[in-house]
């Protein structure tokens, strides 16, 4: 799972960016990379393989400028090596793009643009976008159009930010599929995007979520939201609030061992104002499925990966246990290939620690698609 971040404003953007890279470690890489347009000309990369510690001592402060994107990524094609690591650029130099998620075509489109003179430095997926941006660009096609073209070209659940040496102060980003969640965060004459709001929350308190197929243009005093067919949309403004002792390591060495020291606190906070001791109630609120269809389940499937899949598998015992109904679980990422069985008196229930992971999304929209009650379990808000 990818982190991704991106600042446009007033500041300077290399400190903000190691620090919500930083902010991001929890979701693992095993690379890390940034891009800071300098003097508002061009743009300047710092790729490492390893930790942000690593890439942070290799900028030693001298990245300066106003604009930037960051990256910290797990290897899906290519080593995790300098080379493969984000941002990834076109021929030119001119691009800059991070990615979270798997251009399912990239060979295909790899093939047409070597065909047509492009030359590639990575084994990555990644690499297949900026070049493809840039032919459209070569084409004639404005900035933003280029990208909601290429946007279009490829395959698969995709999670894409860009900047352009020809408009330092722009950053575009769009949504495709069911890749890792997309989160414009909007400030005072400054805005953000990243993968996470703990990369959002330190700057500013006003956040929109982007959906599949939307596209945000991002300059420092507005952003603008489109579709896929290049038509401006509204987007709701959420706010949020900022609390930094959520995200902090605190006291603790890792994140793993602050989980496990607050699992009696998350667990009161997870039953507060849903179940009363007094009278031995459960008042879910929230649970958009009627009683009536509650009493009609027969079974329950639980889904995620990773720690999530740990989760179903101990929540596949104590619904039997202590509900008594039939359980099944399942690693997301074979589930949908696999043809399951499930009948409409079945209870789905998802679990993922970010509200992002691909595979697990793809199943819950598998799910809607066949009408089947769902319930999804997720900290991310």
């Amino acid at each position: 799972m990818c982190g991704i971040i991106g600042y446009t404003g007033h500041q300077q953007a290399s400190p903000i960016l190691v620090e919500a890279l930083n902010n991001l470690e929890y979701r693992g890489y095993d690379s890390a990379g940034i891009s800071v347009f300098k003097d508002n000309k061009t743009h300047e990369t710092y790729r490492t393989a390893g930790k942000v510690e690593t890439l942070k001592s290799t900028l030693n402060g001298h990245l300066s400028g106003n604009s930037g994107i960051a990256h910290t990524r797990w290897a899906t094609h290519g080593d995790p090596t300098i080379e493969n690591a984000h941002p990834h650029s076109d021929e030119v130099g001119s691009l800059s793009v991070v990615h979270n998620g798997i251009v399912e075509n990239h060979l295909e489109l790899r093939e047409q643009l070597i065909e047509k003179g492009h030359k590639f430095s990575s084994n990555t997926d990644t690499e297949t976008i900026p070049h493809l941006i840039e032919d459209f660009i070569n084409e004639g096609h404005s900035f933003d159009q280029s990208v909601i073209k290429a946007a279009s070209l490829i395959h698969g659940a995709n999670s894409v930010v860009v900047m352009n040496n020809d408009h330092p102060d722009t950053i575009i980003a769009f949504k495709k599929g069911y890749a890792g969640g997309l989160i414009v965060g909007i400030g005072n004459k400054e805005a953000l995007i990243a993968s996470d709001l703990t990369a959002i929350t330190p700057h500013c308190e006003k956040v929109v979520h982007l959906d599949d197929s939307e596209v945000a243009i991002l300059k420092p005093d507005h952003v603008i939201f489109k579709n896929l067919e290049n038509a401006v949309i509204n987007k709701n403004i959420n706010l949020v609030s900022n609390n930094p002792f959520a995200s902090a390591k605190g006291k603790y060495r890792h994140f793993m061992l602050k989980e496990i020291h607050e699992q009696p606190e998350s667990i009161i906070s997870s039953l507060r104002g849903r179940i009363s001791f007094q009278d031995n109630s459960v008042r879910l609120k929230d649970l958009s499925i009627s009683d009536a269809k509650i009493k009609k389940i027969k079974k329950i499937f639980l889904t995620g990966m990773g720690t999530s899949m740990h989760a179903a598998m101990l929540g596949r015992l104590w619904f039997e246990k202590l509900a008594g109904i039939p359980a099944e679980w399942d690693n997301s990422s074979e589930f949908r290939y696999r043809d399951p069985l499930i009948s409409e008196h079945t209870l789905f229930i998802s679990i993922s620690q970010s509200g992002e992971t691909a595979d697990t999304l793809a199943a819950m929209q598998l799910m809607t698609e066949l009408e089947i009650a769902q319930i999804t379990l997720c900290n991310n808000p």
